[in-house]
């Protein structure tokens, strides 16, 4: 093997003297493009080294050595000493490969930046969020004292199709916890607007027991079709505003020996959410957001019986980071 070193400003000077005949245009154009993208993206720091030479035959080119390699045949190629042969033009990149594969991956990697943003995930990718949702009582419940209650909040969802995606949400505050799937649509209208539309099924249950003292529990169905439109303000700024009516369909609750139970489907209330999704840190993205919900039954209170056959108002703030 004939080989020698230079530096990647001196290759197409290298490519056109009298020491290498004259290549195709198509050969010499994959072999100069990748040497002088490389050469501008390290030029700030070490000089890429590239060594040019012929190997045959091929299938002993270490390519599992962490070098890029540009493989070029050529009928037309000669070394200094021997003019017109065939041979196997082979350009090492000394440049340190992970640089390039963690760009590229990077780059190839969906972004996700948006979880209520009326936009399908790539079909069979994932998409979460983790973070908190402060309801707070109404005045009716709890008169005077106005009690802020936080619950751990997880968004899951998946892409099914270019627009069809599953969509699952986990509330919990240990001691009553939420479980809602459902199917959403959605579809871009231009560039920034976007709709989608959806019908999600929740089940939510709850338990409070003081040994020998008190015992209580209570669980229902629910269901949520929904509609949202998204607007993005910026590329990395997303506004959506969401509405979406509240369907009881069973609810039970017992204390002791007492039961309640209300079956059959009922209208039970509203809701309507604005979140705003922005970049935070290290690129990575937050929801931010209000969701006011009018209703006759909120499942996060359930323990303070609620006696009032009317529509109360529930604000909660919410808060989570797009994993």
């Amino acid at each position: 093997m004939h080989h020698f070193c230079i530096t990647g400003e001196k290759l197409h000077r290298y490519v056109r003297s009298s020491c290498v005949t004259k290549l195709p245009d198509e050969a010499e154009e994959v072999l100069l493009q990748p040497v002088f993208h490389a050469y501008r993206a390290w030029n700030t720091g070490c000089r890429p080294v590239i060594c040019v030479g012929f190997v045959l035959p091929p299938q002993h080119i270490p390519t599992r050595c962490g070098l890029l390699l540009t493989l070029i045949r050529t009928r037309q190629v000669t070394t200094f000493r021997r003019k017109h042969s065939r041979g196997y033009l082979v350009v090492v990149f000394l440049l340190g490969i992970p640089f390039f594969t963690t760009a590229q991956s990077a780059e190839s990697k969906p972004r996700k930046s948006e979880i209520y943003f009326p936009q399908a995930p790539l079909p069979h990718t994932w998409r979460n969020s983790l973070g908190l949702v402060f309801t707070t009582t109404p005045p009716e419940l709890t008169e005077e004292i106005r009690v802020s209650v936080p619950a751990i909040d997880l968004n899951f969802q998946r892409g099914l199709t270019k627009r069809l995606f599953f969509a699952g949400r986990f509330q919990t505050q240990f001691v009553q916890s939420n479980l809602s799937l459902g199917l959403r649509w959605a579809r871009p209208i231009t560039d920034r607007l976007a709709v989608s539309a959806g019908y999600d099924v929740s089940g939510w249950g709850g338990a409070l027991e003081i040994k020998d003292v008190f015992s209580s529990q209570a669980y229902g169905i629910e269901s949520m079709p929904n509609i949202s439109v998204g607007y993005r303000l910026k590329n990395d700024l997303r506004l959506t505003v969401k509405s979406e009516a509240i369907l009881d369909h069973y609810y039970r609750s017992e204390v002791g020996t007492l039961a309640v139970v209300r079956d059959g489907l009922q209208l039970n209330g509203f809701a309507f959410t604005i979140v705003l999704e922005q970049p935070f840190y290290n690129q990575r993205y937050v929801s931010a957001g209000f969701r006011a919900a009018y209703s006759n039954f909120n499942w996060q209170l359930w323990s303070l019986y609620d006696t009032f056959d009317r529509n109360l108002f529930y604000p909660q703030l919410i808060f989570a980071f797009i994993l």
